[in-house]
């Protein structure tokens, strides 16, 4: 993994949590549109660069959050 500096959200929680453990609540693949770009006159994405999900960390169940540092 590059650094958590260089890094992106998703590479962030992953390096965080315990191996295979995340499970992101809307991925990219499931094409839904975030109805806050357009608000922002921003240009339309499957994402409005928060990551959102589940995973463990040292076997304990937790949720988790990360913005990508450009967004």
């Amino acid at each position: 993994m590059k650094s958590f500096f260089e890094a992106n959200a998703r590479q962030r929680i992953t390096g965080l949590l315990d191996p295979e453990s995340f499970v992101e609540f809307l991925p990219p693949s499931k094409r839904i549109i975030s109805p806050h770009l357009e608000q922002l006159d921003l240009p339309v994405s499957f994402d409005d660069g928060v990551v959102i999900g589940k995973g463990q960390l040292d076997g304990m169940n937790l949720f988790i959050a990360a913005q990508e540092g450009v967004f």
